[in-house]
């Protein structure tokens, strides 16, 4: 599903190769709860994790805040809030949550265990934004 732009984009703020399940599992439940464009889901997606990749993992935030900046110009977003939550994390498989894809300070890939409340922080910094 990638988008070129978008995750090209990711790739050059970044400053690294972004592997084809970095935003997962935000891709697959933003998937299956809108109907929304490729753009919209890869921006949530990439948002949420680069999100998680500052907070956990300890990428310098300019990465994210400069993702945000760029896809805000671009890109429509669709919205959801707390009653939502649930809902969306209920569609996340177990072993989903024990090896996502995270940047860290090296700007590596590495997995990463997440909690519910990793999860629900994620959504608070995308609803919120």
């Amino acid at each position: 599903m990638p988008n070129n732009d978008i995750t090209n984009k990711l790739k050059e703020i970044a400053g690294t190769e972004i592997c084809d399940k970095f935003g997962e599992p935000f891709i697959k439940i933003f998937e299956q709860a809108y109907n929304g464009k490729k753009e919209e889901v890869l921006t949530a997606a990439y948002t949420c994790s680069l999100f998680l990749s500052s907070l956990l993992t300890k990428m310098p935030t300019t990465t994210l805040h400069t993702f945000i900046y760029y896809t805000k110009e671009r890109y429509s977003r669709f919205s959801f809030n707390c009653n939502m939550y649930e809902t969306l994390f209920d569609k996340i498989e177990s072993k989903e949550l024990e090896n996502t894809p995270l940047l860290d300070k090296e700007k590596k890939i590495t997995t990463y265990s997440l909690t519910k409340q990793d999860i629900f922080e994620a959504f608070d910094f995308y609803t919120n934004q």
